[in-house]
């Protein structure tokens, strides 16, 4: 599961305890709120790639900005994700279409309802297993459900989607 903002903190703290950028309260709670859902895994993301634009840019601190051109940056390296997509199209076979599909209405729309996702099942003749589907991709943790609508568990699989996939229409 996701660390706590406590912990969240803490890995920050650990992470850049030696280091010449430091992250004040603002930035740890900005850099906590940036990442979403607190996986150890994209709290180093954003901190090594923080590092090397401070680095290449010759900045000793830490802004609201850079940490914004860091989400960016770390979202383009698709290395850092494509595996997400990689995964599902091993496991899903030819089901992928579909299940690709509602992971770009949501991308673009920012959540997506159950009657949503079954008037794309019913586009795609896959009506009678789309909430199977759908309840795997909570579990994977590409979802969240809340009241019968989706959302991305995470702002950067979300904004990897939209990277991958410019132009959609739902």
């Amino acid at each position: 599961g996701p660390l706590t903002n406590s912990e969240a903190i803490q890995l920050i703290n650990q992470l850049t305890q030696k280091a010449t950028i430091q992250y004040n309260d603002e930035l740890q709670t900005y850099l906590i709120k940036k990442v979403g859902h607190l996986v150890p895994y994209f709290i180093q993301l954003m901190i090594t790639e923080v590092n090397r634009i401070a680095f290449m840019n010759n900045n000793k601190e830490v802004d609201l900005d850079l940490i914004d051109k860091a989400f960016i940056n770390v979202t383009k390296n698709t290395a850092n994700f494509d595996d997400w997509i990689l995964r599902l199209k091993d496991y899903l076979g030819n089901n992928y279409e579909f299940v690709n599909h509602v992971l770009k209405c949501c991308a673009f729309k920012n959540k997506i309802s159950i009657q949503e996702i079954y008037d794309i099942a019913v586009e795609k003749n896959k009506q009678e297993n789309y909430k199977d589907l759908i309840d795997e991709l909570v579990k994977d943790g590409y979802f969240i459900e809340e009241s019968g609508t989706y959302q991305f568990l995470s702002p950067f699989i979300k904004s990897y989607w939209l990277h991958k996939n410019p132009i959609i229409k739902c």
